[in-house]
């Protein structure tokens, strides 16, 4: 751009005035002395750019030389951030299950996620055995503890069906099954309001069940050909505390949740893992939210597309 201005020949930006580095979007302060080795310290560029008669030529002044002024110093700076997936275009976000922040993040969404989530699962489960997909049966001897997604009608309801838009009424066992198969049907972005609510919706739990049968794949014992891991992306929501516990709610990112088992009868549960890239790095690999944009909170999913910040 300065090359491409007549006013300024030969104009040129020094390598020197390119830094990547981290920016921290709560103080708004670039860091350069980061590890910059690192892809997980690093997630901004700060490009600054002069004309002031030293590494580049200054501005010639032309009607300020009859004060004697033969030349003005001028810079101009930018730092773009690529920060967490704060959209998704339709088809990125997998079922229509929306899930609290505050169970993410601690009770003012302000937690590091990946931190909590390792201090134990949130709505931990004991599992004495993988589940026979729809009957509960035990068929293994799988411990590992995981969370149990509560999708049973109760005044408060650990995870909440979503429409991915308002208003919450709409939100019906026919809708809820279409979008188990097509995903959100319109773009999502940080604080768009979507209506959430309570229900069991039995028949929507067996689309999932058929979904996961499909697209899983057989990672963990006894590896007998049945689905017992299904990477997903879900939307997280603003605080839903007190009863109901599902009404509506703003977007504040997307999270990265492996599904392990579906119960259908008797519960209404969907048991798994929510995944850290630190920790799940080659399962986190599924969770590319394609064409996001910045913005979104830090659940471990990086945007796609960078956003000037200054």
């Amino acid at each position: 751009v300065a090359a491409a201005n007549a006013a300024v020949p030969a104009a040129s930006v020094e390598l020197a005035a390119v830094r990547i580095g981290r920016w921290d979007f709560g103080s708004r302060v670039f860091d350069p002395t980061v590890d910059t080795t690192d892809p997980d310290q690093v997630d901004a560029v700060d490009v600054r750019a002069t004309l002031d008669g030293a590494a580049n030529r200054a501005v010639p002044a032309f009607m300020a030389r009859v004060l004697g002024r033969d030349a003005f110093t001028v810079s101009a700076g930018a730092t773009a951030w690529l920060g967490f997936a704060g959209s998704a275009a339709a088809g990125e976000v997998d079922l229509p299950i929306a899930i609290d922040c505050c169970s993410l993040q601690g009770a003012s969404c302000a937690n590091d996620y990946c931190d909590t989530i390792a201090n134990g699962p949130p709505f931990p489960c004991n599992v004495s055995g993988t589940m026979v997909q729809g009957t509960g049966a035990p068929q293994d001897t799988d411990t590992e503890p995981v969370s149990c997604l509560d999708l049973n009608s109760t005044p408060v309801q650990n995870a909440c069906w979503t429409g991915y838009q308002a208003p919450r009424t709409d939100i019906n066992t026919p809708m809820l099954r279409n979008l188990v198969e097509e995903g959100n049907t319109h773009d999502l972005a940080v604080n768009d309001r979507i209506g959430l609510k309570q229900g069991e919706f039995t028949p929507v739990l067996g689309e999932i069940m058929r979904r996961f049968d499909a697209e899983g794949s057989d990672r963990y014992p006894p590896l007998d050909d049945r689905a017992d891991s299904w990477v997903v992306r879900l939307p997280v929501v603003s605080c839903q505390q007190g009863s109901p516990s599902c009404y509506d709610g703003a977007v504040t990112g997307f999270v990265c949740f492996e599904v392990r088992q579906v119960e259908r009868n008797p519960g209404k549960i969907v048991r798994g893992r929510f995944l850290c890239r630190e920790r799940d790095g080659e399962l986190f690999d599924a969770c590319v939210v394609a064409g996001s944009r910045s913005g979104g909170s830090n659940f471990g999913i990086r945007a796609e597309i960078p956003v000037l910040v200054r």
